[in-house]
């Protein structure tokens, strides 16, 4: 998204978006320190701690939250073992070993 786009939609604050989704600040901060279209203001000042303000426009949010979701629902799917991951690869790795072994076995074949 360019910035045009989000120059004059909503912009969260750090502490709104942690209220409105229940998280801690500090977790927010990580969430979003380096996610494309978030306005970051910092003061750097020599030889102390560095202050940054962000602003997270609304569509960024929204983008973040979708892409939690997702996880959050692929993570769901693998525990309530709708997905099993390690059998299904397991699986399909022993049975590309078996057939390996078995056109071994066979020697090669001439048409």
């Amino acid at each position: 998204m360019q910035a045009q786009e989000t120059t004059f939609e909503r912009h969260y604050s750090v502490d709104e978006l942690a209220s409105i989704w229940g998280v801690s600040e500090d977790f927010v901060r990580r969430l979003f320190l380096h996610e494309p279209g978030v306005v970051v203001f910092f003061k750097h000042r020599p030889g102390k701690r560095t202050y940054r303000t962000m602003r997270i426009p609304e569509s960024v949010a929204r983008r973040v939250h979708r892409r939690m979701e997702t996880s959050q629902d692929a993570k769901n799917h693998v525990r309530s073992g709708r997905i099993d991951t390690h059998r299904t690869v397991a699986h399909a790795e022993c049975s590309q070993a078996d057939r390996v072994g078995d056109a071994a076995e066979d020697g090669p074949t001439t048409p």
